[in-house]
């Protein structure tokens, strides 16, 4: 006993896992002791006197305090306990269940005086005390033990069971919020006894259900869920009898009990008192056990008995649940327990019987609160939609009908827009096909009937949101397509939008004329049926080009839906119900013109189907482009009188077709992919969103065939006519100014370019005051039109006179004689109408810009899908220009079309892998000054960076070589850069080149050279703080080694000899100037210093001397340390290069005189140790720097005063 008391303790543990370790530990320990116990041969005495002579001591002891433990409050004892003493009344056979009983009962004992808290423990130990007897079988063991004689009394009787049983169900009489558990035993009593095999089970439950049952008129949830359960699992028994006089039919759930039940549940949610609601003492937020025995009874098959047949589970869960749990006027706790109610029945109901729960009340509940985050109830309802998508991902096949109750007569269309969730996509998308073929047929049903009680306008708003379903469809890739309901819907759209039913045709292959709509389509819902067919017909031709062969994320889709020619489908579609004049009339009735121009496009794809050559990208294209316009010839939505003829004759000219229709195609000059480009275009004017689509698809399949007119017209397209006056403006103020562009004559001086930008701003001021004037003369011409248009009323109702000359005369006559109510009435009607024309002219023109930035911005979407298909074409060069006029100099107004511009040059231009391999580089070094040129007029951006970058890259081949255009681009540039008070380029520019193109950089060595030293300089800080930090670059590029730059020994020591002859130069020149450049002067030392150390490992040693020439840098070092010897930095970067040029010698020429305070030969040594303190190096030169420069022999009395000491 002693090794298992401390077991005990540890059974109280709040962790789990450690009750259970202990639980563990103990059972073992009991098993061994009760393995050594003996038996003796005979055992008499009542059944106390048994249990100490079968049981050992421990045990014994075990038993004894598990059973008065379970009265503890302490952390979890109660919990640890109950387990562990149901495992050992499991394992041990030879303890009787009447003593356990009899323990319990007897240690439970409420006495007189007890305390409510003491009470309460008392009582859930004899719950948790029977509860365990259950749980373990002891109360239904069949088999005796084999110790002892028969005559023992260890198997348990009816007797014990009923003791069980009266004291739970007394117990659950005692206290309110005992009883749900204490019934809950029972039912788990009288399950344990249906799967036993005792001899007495019959007796036992002929005993105990008319002692519970008889004659009783207080039902409660408990006792009616054990009702339901004996009726279950014993249907045979007379209950007619026992459930009287409360319920009229013997089954608990028959239809005519429903009621009673409905008023038991609704009890169990609240209790309802006079004005608002009140929840009760007992409520709990957790459903009652009762919910689930009541509902696995309705979905368990079991035999009826002498039952009466039960309700059907439509009308329990409409009275019970829906018109109580969620009427009006329940209150929140109620309809907590429905949504809980709803989501404990969803996994159960199959899915025949899915629409059976989705009731209005329930419905209209749900919706309003899971649309609003602050309702009570809104997480419970969140909860519910987790619920059907969990039940939506076991089985696929109850999507639909979960989506079709949503959206339909008790839910609501637009449910995911109410709720702002996405629910009815979520569960779209994990249809399978059969799924969706039957939602697809639930769509077109419900949209060609349901005309009942509907207005028109309601019934459109119903087809139009049913078209946004069947788009959705389409469109969405994750929903597992078929060619059945791909088809059935693109044949509905056809038939709808361009045909209206005169009959149905039962026998017809279309399903769509099965039957008529009632009432027909409305001209709103046709167009829209057009629209959605252009659209979706544009999508499936994008997803057969580029994901042919692709299996769909939630399903495998067929090879053959990946190749299909929708289009080519529909126009047959549209052909073939041309011809049925019996059922259906076109909308749109076709004139001879228009049969000739159908004719003509059908020829032609004809032709094209059976053509077999190797341009196949552009074959596709112009098919695709053919069927879009024959499509249109059948509406008008978009005229095609023109555009079509066109696009016939160009294709045939530019695939070499043989159409004997068209005679006159030899006669036509322009090219056949301008003609082409000529139709996209006018396709792009037209806004719509399928034109804008297809006029891509189009275009990605004619790239290849773009020709430098076809680039010139695209980039023709992206200037508007403001622009083209502003750049015409300022090319004249250029030439009046004399001012030469070319940037070979940067070069000019500082006077020449003070001048020159003097004269530019006089100019930009002119130019401002000339667009004043125009936005005056605009505002005056306006105002004038204003006053001609209200003369012209006064006039029409004589109120004007003829001459301005008598105008004040006749003034007050014609006020008195003309103007009475009559006409003053007419009157205001027509100068209100004047003064909207006027407004209305005001929004026509800002209407027309912003139109025409958007076809702009479609433009850009047509080169940048020409900068992605043909990177390598050295027509980009013609874009770049266009693009970055508008990038740079677009309005505020224009912000859209201008972020367009630089993504795409970023994008295209930016990160370009593949550039073009031009003949010649005249086109790309022209291009590449004009982008400079724009840099000079603007602020240097980012993207105009990035396309002097990609047009370096051209003309260097990829930075393989040095071109001419390159370099005298750059020589020129480097020049604007010093020679210019106002830098045109940032230093970027340079710094990218030298980065991203060592051999480009690499030749520029000597221009930047020759402009660090450069007198007529007029930009300093370029000059000293830019270029300094471009040699820095080049040596640093100089160190490492690359595949493109060949740099021999000779090459490398005249770049060195030529760094020297500049930086000594430039220190010489710094220091004859009036005042120190301190920082300059450093930032040459460091310069002078990389160079130093980078030839050491670049050349020779030999050949140190004879490029550095050590002398003349003593001389420069000399100076600094005469002329400014206050300069600490400057001193010690000089004393490094120094040391780097003659590592054996003295930093400098006073220390090998002497002639140096002996403050400096401690700074040679790395420390000074007196006897007192160390003296690191830094101290004397942290003293000089304080120090006054007149008193610089008091830093050295003090440096001798602690040294002495």
């Amino acid at each position: 006993m002693s090794t298992t008391l401390p077991l005990y303790y540890t059974l109280a543990s709040p962790s789990t896992s450690e009750r259970l370790d202990a639980s563990v530990s103990l059972l073992s320990a009991l098993e061994q002791f009760q393995a050594q116990h003996s038996f003796p041969s005979t055992v008499e005495g009542d059944t106390e006197q048994q249990f100490e002579a079968l049981n050992a001591a421990d045990v014994q002891y075990a038993v004894n305090r598990l059973v008065k433990g379970l009265a503890s409050s302490r952390e979890q004892s109660r919990m640890g306990f109950a387990v562990a003493l149901t495992e050992l009344l499991e394992r041990i056979p030879t303890i009787s269940c009447a003593h356990v009983i009899s323990l319990v009962l007897g240690t439970t004992q409420i006495g007189a005086g007890t305390s409510g808290a003491e009470q309460r423990d008392l009582l859930f130990a004899r719950l948790f005390g029977l509860t365990a007897v259950i749980e373990s079988g002891m109360l239904f063991r069949s088999q005796p033990p084999a110790v002892g004689s028969s005559t023992l009394k260890l198997l348990p009787t009816i007797d014990d069971f009923m003791v069980v049983i009266s004291e739970l169900i007394a117990l659950g009489e005692k206290k309110t919020w005992i009883r749900e558990s204490a019934w809950w035993a029972v039912l788990r009593a009288v399950d344990a006894l249906h799967a036993s095999e005792v001899s007495w089970k019959k007796a036992a439950i002929a005993r105990m259900c008319p002692e519970i049952y008889d004659g009783s008129k207080d039902w409660t949830l408990e006792k009616l869920a054990l009702g339901v359960k004996l009726q279950t699992l014993y249907p045979e028994m007379v209950w007619a009898s026992m459930v009287a006089p409360t319920f009229k039919q013997s089954n608990l759930l028959g239809a005519g009990n429903l009621q009673a039940v409905a008023r038991l549940f609704k009890g169990a949610a609240a209790e309802e008192t006079d004005g608002p609601d009140k929840i009760s003492g007992s409520w709990k937020p957790q459903l009652h056990f009762a919910w689930d025995m009541v509902l696995d009874s309705y979905f368990t098959p079991a035999s009826q008995g002498k039952l009466s047949p039960p309700s059907e589970f439509q009308d329990f869960f409409r009275l019970v649940v829906d018109d109580s749990l969620f009427a009006s006027s329940a209150s929140d706790v109620r309809k907590a327990w429905g949504f809980q109610v709803f989501a404990t029945a969803l996994p159960r109901i199959p899915a025949t019987q899915l629409p059976l729960i989705f009731t209005p009340n329930f419905m209209r509940t749900w919706i309003n609160h899971l649309s609003k985050p602050d309702r009570f109830l809104h997480k419970a309802a969140l909860s519910l939609v987790d619920e059907i998508h969990k039940v939506a991902q076991e089985n696929p096949s109850v999507a639909y009908t979960l989506v079709a109750q949503l959206t339909g007569k008790n839910g609501n269309q637009r449910f995911d827009q109410i709720t702002k969730t996405k629910t009815v996509q979520s569960l779209v998308e994990s249809m399978d096909v059969a799924s969706v073929e039957a939602y697809v047929k639930f769509l077109l049903e419900a949209a060609c009937g349901g005309a009942e009680a509907e207005s028109i306008g309601s019934i459109d708003t119903k087809r139009a949101w049913i078209l946004d379903q069947l788009q959705s469809l389409l469109r969405n890739t994750a929903i597992p397509k078929s060619e059945a309901w791909v088809e059935s819907i693109l044949a509905f759209l056809t038939v709808h939008g361009f045909f209206i039913h005169k009959k149905p045709s039962s026998k017809s292959a279309i399903a769509a004329l099965h039957t008529s709509p009632e009432p027909l389509f409305s001209a709103g819902s046709q167009e829209k049926c057009r629209e959605k067919l252009y659209a979706s017909l544009a999508f499936l031709n994008a997803q057969r080009k580029t994901n042919k062969g692709i299996s769909q994320p939630n399903g495998t889709v067929s090879g053959d839906l990946q190749v299909i020619d929708w289009f080519g489908r529909s126009t047959a579609l549209l052909r073939k119900l041309a011809k049925d004049k019996k059922h259906v009339m076109p909308v749109l009735e076709a004139d001879e013109d228009v049969v000739e121009l159908r004719s003509a496009a059908t020829t032609t794809l004809d032709a094209l189907v059976e053509t077999t050559n190797e341009k196949a990208d552009v074959t596709a294209a112009c098919m695709l482009l053919l069927q879009y316009l024959t499509l249109q010839t059948y509406a008008d939505d978009i005229d095609t009188s023109e555009i079509l003829p066109d696009s016939v004759q160009a294709t045939s000219k530019l695939l070499n077709l043989t159409n004997p229709s068209q005679t006159s195609m030899e006669d036509v000059e322009a090219e056949p992919i301008d003609m082409l480009m000529d139709v996209l275009m006018a396709l792009l004017e037209s806004d719509t969103g399928h034109a804008r689509e297809l006029v891509a698809q189009v275009f990605g399949g004619l790239t290849k065939e773009a020709l430098p007119s076809t680039i010139q017209f695209m980039a023709a397209q992206l200037e508007s006519k403001t622009t083209d006056e502003d750049e015409e403006g300022d090319d004249a103020e250029v030439q009046e100014n004399g001012e030469d562009v070319d940037m070979k004559s940067v070069g000019d001086d500082s006077d020449d370019a003070d001048e020159h930008h003097s004269e530019s701003d006089d100019d930009n001021e002119e130019s401002d005051d000339d667009e004043s004037d125009e936005d005056d003369d605009s505002q005056a011409a306006a105002n004038a039109a204003l006053r001609a248009r209200l003369g012209q009323v006064l006039r029409a109702n004589g109120l004007a006179a003829d001459t301005d000359d008598d105008e004040d005369e006749s003034k007050d006559d014609s006020d008195e004689d003309i103007v009475d109510d009559d006409t003053m009435l007419q009157l205001d009607d027509q100068l209100a109408a004047a003064l909207r024309s006027q407004v209305g002219d005001k929004k026509g023109q800002k209407n027309a810009q912003r139109e025409a930035t958007h076809f702009r911005i479609r433009v850009i979407d047509l080169v940048d899908i020409f900068m992605s298909n043909e990177p390598t074409s050295e027509l980009l060069f013609q874009l770049i220009v266009p693009l970055l006029d508008i990038a740079l100099f677009s309005s505020s107004d224009e912000a859209q079309l201008s972020n367009k511009a630089t993504s795409v040059l970023k994008l295209r231009l930016g990160s370009a892998k593949d550039v073009p391999e031009p003949v010649t580089d005249a086109l790309a070094a022209e291009t590449l000054r004009e982008v400079y040129d724009r840099m000079r007029r603007a602020d240097p951006a980012p993207v105009v960076l990035d396309c002097c970058t990609f047009l370096t890259k051209v003309l260097s081949k990829q930075g393989k070589e040095a071109s001419p255009a390159v370099l005298d681009f750059y020589n020129d540039a480097l020049k604007d850069f010093v020679m210019r008070r106002s830098a045109c380029a940032p230093v970027a520019l340079f710094s990218k080149l030298i980065t991203s193109f060592p051999v480009c950089g690499w030749a520029l060595r000597e221009t930047i050279l020759s402009l660090m030293v450069a007198q007529d300089a007029v930009n300093r800080f370029n000059q000293r703080k830019q270029l300094p930090e471009l040699l820095a670059l080049l040596l640093k590029q100089t160190q490492t080694q690359s595949a493109n730059v060949h740099r021999s020994t000779k090459e490398l020591v005249q770049f060195f000899r030529l760094v020297r002859k500049t930086l000594y130069k430039a220190m010489d020149q710094a220091l004859d100037a009036p005042s120190f450049p301190t920082d300059y002067i450093r930032d040459l030392l460091k310069c002078l210093h990389r160079a130093v150390r980078v030839s050491s490992e670049a050349i020779t040693v030999d050949g140190q001397d004879e490029v550095w020439i050590p002398s003349e840098f003593e001389t420069l070092a000399a100076r600094l340390e005469a002329e400014h010897s206050n300069v600490p930095s400057v001193r010690d970067l000089a004393n490094q290069v120094m040391k780097l040029l003659r590592p054996d010698a003295q930093t400098t020429k006073t220390e090998q005189n002497g002639k140096k305070p002996k403050k400096d030969s401690v700074a040679e040594s790395p420390q000074v140790v007196t006897n007192v303190i160390e003296i690191p190096v830094s101290k004397p030169k942290r003293l000089k720097r304080v120090a006054d420069p007149d008193a610089s022999g008091q830093p050295q009395k003090k440096k001798k005063a602690k040294t002495s000491s």
